[in-house]
């Protein structure tokens, strides 16, 4: 069965990721609903012991492998294959992406970021610089990470 193409204007497309970005509100809405209503007993997580004092905190360190889930969870794939050495196209645009929305959405430095995804500093940089150039040049792809970031805008 061979699969036809469909062509859409620029303005349809962005109609289409405005409906779906609603649905998708709406689901967290709903969800919020469901667990404010709930009653669980959550244990409060301990700090990690580090030795480091440029090491980020432990609330500061699941921020980030909360954004990594996320895009993680977009693009189909595990965190575990972001924090991968592999090079694959989707991973390391899934990674670049992280990357960026910590650096935009937190207050962490290149190093901190770069230690918590097993990275170097000036592989964080680069990331940062090649998504940024893709949303300067719009599209959906733009508004996407934009989302992201405002997603996880900092509150820390």
């Amino acid at each position: 069965m061979q699969q036809q193409a469909i062509k859409l204007t620029k303005r349809e497309l962005f109609e289409h990721y405005m409906s779906v970005r609603a649905r998708m509100n709406s689901c967290v809405k709903s969800t919020n609903q469901i667990l404010a209503a709930t009653t669980i007993a959550f244990e409060e997580p301990k700090p990690l012991e580090v030795a480091d004092e440029n090491a980020l905190p432990y609330a500061s360190a699941n921020k980030i492998k909360m954004i990594a889930k996320y895009v993680a969870a977009t693009y189909g794939i595990t965190p575990d294959d972001i924090y991968s050495a592999r090079r694959t196209l989707k991973l390391v645009e899934a990674r670049h992406i992280v990357a960026y929305v910590a650096r935009n959405a937190t207050l962490y430095s290149y190093p901190q970021i770069g230690r918590c995804l097993n990275k170097d500093h000036s592989s964080v940089i680069h990331a940062c610089q090649r998504i940024e150039d893709r949303v300067k040049q719009g599209g959906t792809f733009a508004l996407a990470v934009q989302d992201i970031v405002e997603r996880f805008r900092r509150d820390d």
